[in-house]
């Protein structure tokens, strides 16, 4: 059946030549259009399979059509969700649907792995490629290039109870590529946002009223974000930026409500990341993805610590196989240190997690490795610490940190923020505590030695994560006009993002790389620049 019919298509498998003759007389193939105005989402997809004697053919039906032989043919999976109640069978007529009880949904399994993609082109304009399966961004729903659109996953809430902490769905805003013909539709960044954790039932329902704990107050385009300065730089990229709004960092699950006073709360963050990933692989074309570089600041850089290697499985096993994923956390590269005044039960930070560790319900979501390396009860609570999880991630990592981070100084050191300013003097002397009290004097030390281990820590990483730390006092520096801060001399964070994460991307798998690092030695300044690249 075809419903369209571009002027040239590009095959996404390589053939033999004798396939390639074989091809333009064989007999079935299976042709479907984009879903939205092709005009606007310059592509259409063709899905055809056929097989002679075992060996996989293709039939191209059409005017002036060829088939390229240079590009490799890569299997992919149409597992989407589907209808086990409608009589055709799924995934264009060659799946099945079936319960998958690990994505607790009906799922479309191909009847054979045997699936290539096509992408057409059109006239000398080029269209990405669409994986059989996948769901294009529909431009008339998203808006112009470079406008953020929001979603709610209602669907979501109601049939998995991925909820924020008040009871309403969770929510993302989406960015498509400032650049239409750019390959953006394949390279994607996903942000998580940040905004602290909440540490107590009682805490956590005070957080539900406000725009972390829901989403009812979301405007329907994204206003202040972090994270800014990425997307200037991945203009060309199609860019989520996910709503923080369960106070876990994306770890919580637990299935009753919690009944605080007259008010109900839900800690469901994992059935929240779930649920994202869901609509992207399946309505927005996360599933055709090349390359994603997945992010977060503050409490969004613990989710990427967290989240980093289980968001690589999910790429892998959801039809995105060999797409190449890195990840970049910015602060929260915390370490398990004691407070200044040494206090019992440990500092902020730690007391916070030991308790959400049980409340939430985390162990499955923490770091996997770093769960199994901290067997004895709930010890496990420390893989939140982003210096510890990331010694386990697989995913090659960039670090991004100040080593005198002003939320670490408060939630990890406890230092007294008065006699503690962290400030810049107009030469670039950084300048961490004053000197007029004894306190204030032994705080500095305190604070100097937390830096130095951190950049201890950052170097005993495995070589395939890299770091960049700054003598900046600051917390998230992914933002301008931080981003173009000189976190070591002669070296901007920008600048050394585009040289790691070009290189990152290369060597994915390669177990041979070293990544780039850049660690400010005591006595380094800090001067602020105005300008950034673009990647």
């Amino acid at each position: 059946v075809v419903r369209a019919v571009p002027p040239r298509l590009l095959l996404q498998c390589r053939v033999s030549e004798a396939q390639h003759q074989h091809a333009t007389t064989a007999a079935r193939a299976f042709v479907g259009g984009d879903r939205g105005d092709p005009d606007r989402t310059n592509g259409y997809r063709v899905k055809m399979m056929s097989w002679l004697s075992s060996t996989l053919t293709l039939a191209l039906v059409g005017l002036a059509w060829s088939l390229p032989t240079s590009t490799a043919c890569v299997a992919t999976a149409c597992t989407v969700s589907c209808n086990a109640s409608l009589p055709e069978p799924c995934c264009h007529g060659v799946g099945r649907c079936e319960w998958d009880p690990v994505f607790v949904d009906y799922r479309c399994i191909p009847l054979s792995p045997l699936i290539c993609s096509v992408a057409a082109q059109a006239g000398s304009g080029s269209a990405s490629a669409r994986v059989l399966g996948a769901t294009p961004l529909d431009r008339a729903l998203v808006g112009p290039d470079g406008n953020w659109t929001l979603f709610k996953l209602e669907g979501a809430a109601e049939a998995k109870g991925a909820v924020c902490l008040d009871g309403s769905p969770a929510a993302y805003y989406l960015r498509t590529p400032l650049n239409a013909s750019s390959d953006g539709a394949n390279k994607w960044v996903i942000f998580m946002e940040g905004g602290g954790w909440c540490g107590s039932d009682g805490n956590c329902q005070s957080r539900s009223l406000t725009d972390l704990g829901s989403s009812k107050g979301y405007p329907a385009t994204l206003g202040s974000a972090e994270g800014t300065g990425l997307y200037d730089q991945f203009a060309t990229s199609t860019i989520v930026y996910a709503k923080y709004c369960d106070g876990s960092s994306f770890t919580a699950d637990v299935e009753p409500p919690i009944r605080v006073g007259n008010s109900t709360i839900f800690y469901r963050g994992r059935r929240i990341l779930d649920a994202l990933f869901d609509e992207l692989f399946t309505a927005r074309g996360l599933n055709v993805a090349e390359e994603l570089l997945f992010s977060g600041c503050s409490a969004g850089a613990l989710t990427t610590y967290v989240h980093a290697d289980y968001v690589t499985e999910l790429m892998a096993a959801r039809g995105a196989p060999a797409a190449k994923v890195v990840a970049l956390g910015d602060a929260m590269f915390s370490l398990q240190h004691d407070d200044f005044s040494h206090s019992a039960g440990g500092n902020y930070y730690t007391r916070q997690f030991h308790w959400g560790f049980t409340a939430w319900n985390s162990s499955a979501s923490v770091n996997q490795a770093c769960r199994a390396a901290h067997p004895a009860g709930d010890d496990a609570w420390v893989c939140f610490h982003g210096a510890i999880a990331a010694t386990f991630v697989q995913t090659p990592l960039f670090v991004a940190n100040s080593k005198y981070d002003t939320w670490q100084e408060r939630g990890v050191l406890g230092l007294n923020q008065t006699e503690c300013p962290g400030a810049v003097a107009s030469d670039g002397t950084v300048l961490l505590c004053h000197n007029d009290s004894a306190d204030a004097a032994a705080q500095g030390v305190f604070w100097l030695a937390y830096g130095d281990s951190m950049a201890t820590a950052a170097r005993a990483l495995p070589k395939r994560h890299a770091a960049f730390l700054t003598n900046c006092p600051t917390h998230c520096e992914t933002s301008f006009p931080e981003y173009a801060n000189p976190a070591f001399p002669g070296t901007r964070l920008d600048a050394a993002v585009q040289q790691w994460y070009a290189a990152a991307v290369a060597n994915v798998g390669n177990a041979s790389w070293s990544a780039p690092r850049w660690i400010a030695a005591d006595g380094d300044k800090c001067a602020p620049h105005t300008h950034t690249v673009t990647l």
